[in-house]
């Protein structure tokens, strides 16, 4: 059985993307959710694309980083992202739709604002 949460990780390109993403993944090394999770990728890992990822015909202007988890706690990730020291906190955004609702919600990292 398993419940599963998308998300979908941004933030602003002034960040060290790699970086604040080896920091994001720390979280799910305290065994957050129900089973220990791998953490989020950034888009510009390997593991998801074997070349520049090309998407129209500029690079991108932020870092983005995905992942499918099970049992995740999104608050608790919530306070640990709000907890971290960001460059730019109100350029980060985390976007997660859980396997029942029908779109992604948006929490804004750097504030309070939040919208489905």
């Amino acid at each position: 059985m398993s419940y599963v949460t998308n998300a979908i990780l941004c933030f602003g390109a002034g960040d060290n993307g790699v970086e604040i993403v080896e920091e994001v993944n720390r979280f799910f090394d305290y065994g957050a959710g129900v089973y220990k999770e791998n953490g989020f990728v950034h888009i510009g890992d390997e593991r998801i694309f074997q070349r520049d990822w090309e998407g129209g015909p500029k690079v991108l202007e932020a870092d983005i980083a995905v992942g499918a988890f099970n049992y995740l706690d999104v608050d608790k990730l919530v306070d640990y992202l709000r907890g971290m020291a960001w460059e730019w906190p109100e350029e980060a955004q985390l976007l997660v739709k859980t396997q029942d609702a029908d779109c992604f919600r948006s929490i804004m990292v750097g504030g309070k604002e939040e919208s489905r």
